[in-house]
């Protein structure tokens, strides 16, 4: 902290006082833990229990093309949320500078 408060503070000076990631660092323990639901869901991706063919039959199901649409309609949402959000943002920033441009003209006019 001297180094610090004295502007020193370069990898030159704190080679020459013996400063190592060491000094700089402290350890401190922590715990991370998951959500219950996570914590199922894993769950039900252990290993030691046999994958059979009914788990491969989920992955191409009947319900592929309703899934297909499902997503293609979302998208189409997200786009049209996305340009309604640009159109917003450009009237505000519109709006804000027209109400400059009248606080400068009514201090001027003042």
């Amino acid at each position: 902290m001297e180094l610090y408060r004295g502007g020193n503070f370069n990898g030159e000076k704190l080679r020459e006082n013996n400063f190592s990631w060491m000094g700089i660092f402290e350890e401190i323990p922590i715990m991370v833990s998951n959500s219950a639901l996570f914590s199922a869901f894993m769950a039900e991706l252990e290993t030691d229990t046999p994958v059979s063919q009914g788990d491969y039959d989920r992955l191409h199901s009947s319900t592929a093309p309703s899934l297909r649409t499902i997503w293609h309609f979302r998208l189409n949402a997200w786009m049209i949320y996305l340009c309604n959000n640009k159109s917003i943002r450009y009237y505000y920033r519109n709006l804000s500078r027209l109400q400059a441009q009248q606080q400068v003209w009514l201090h001027k006019r003042r």
